[in-house]
């Protein structure tokens, strides 16, 4: 092909990739010393990685911050096989109890850690077996003089099953008692780790009753 055939050919091209022009010209202005790839990662940021947070174990995953919580469940029933109507998914205390909803619309962002419980009638997390959790038990100052008391228990335990441990051992004198961990009144009959308590955590206990229709 001649000089002038080849500049007549690239004449006739150039309309078909004139729509790209302004698109790549604007992120060369706006990210001037950016290399190209990661140009792609700029305008791909709904991809986040978060971790899904098992009473064993934990795995990350990479979702889409408009995913709604329903279709997080499906992945990870594809991925780890927990049952999606048994599943309860907590991030940051919160219940993300509403299958329609975003991700983004519970806060979820990059590397958020998201708890998995199975739901039974008691609120007992029914895998895996039981391990043993280190806790310590923080009295009120009217309450044994504001004592830091180290208990060992089972993670299975109901939150009613530590109490009647520490009245059984006579660490605390009987009486009726609330607990509460990370500024929340726990559930008497739901587990420990329902309520997010891991090894070391530090449980406040104090003298008092709590209404069963706040359950």
């Amino acid at each position: 092909m001649s000089s002038s055939g080849l500049a007549r050919h690239r004449a006739k091209s150039m309309p078909n990739s004139e729509p790209f022009q302004p698109i790549k010209a604007m992120a060369v202005d706006l990210f001037p010393h950016t290399p190209h790839c990661e140009l792609v990662m700029l305008l791909e940021r709904n991809k986040i990685q978060i971790v899904v947070k098992f009473p064993a174990r934990k795995i990350n995953l990479e979702v889409d911050r408009t995913e709604t919580v329903g279709s997080l469940k499906e992945k990870i029933h594809i991925i780890d096989g927990t049952p999606i109507k048994r599943m309860t998914l907590f991030f940051s205390g919160t219940e993300m109890e509403e299958d329609y909803r975003n991700l983004v619309e519970y806060g979820i962002c990059e590397f958020s850690e998201i708890i998995v419980f199975l739901k039974t009638m008691s609120c007992v997390v029914a895998d895996p077996p039981s391990r043993r959790l280190s806790l310590v038990v923080q009295t009120s100052s009217s309450l044994l003089n504001a004592a830091s008391i180290p208990v060992e228990t089972k993670d299975s335990n109901t939150v009613n099953e530590l109490r009647q441990l520490l009245l059984t051992r006579k660490i605390l004198p009987m009486d009726d008692y609330i607990f509460i961990h990370k500024q929340r009144i726990m559930r008497e009959n739901c587990s420990l780790p329902w309520h997010g308590v891991e090894n070391g955590d530090c449980l406040y206990v104090f003298k008092a009753t709590v209404s069963r229709s706040r359950y």
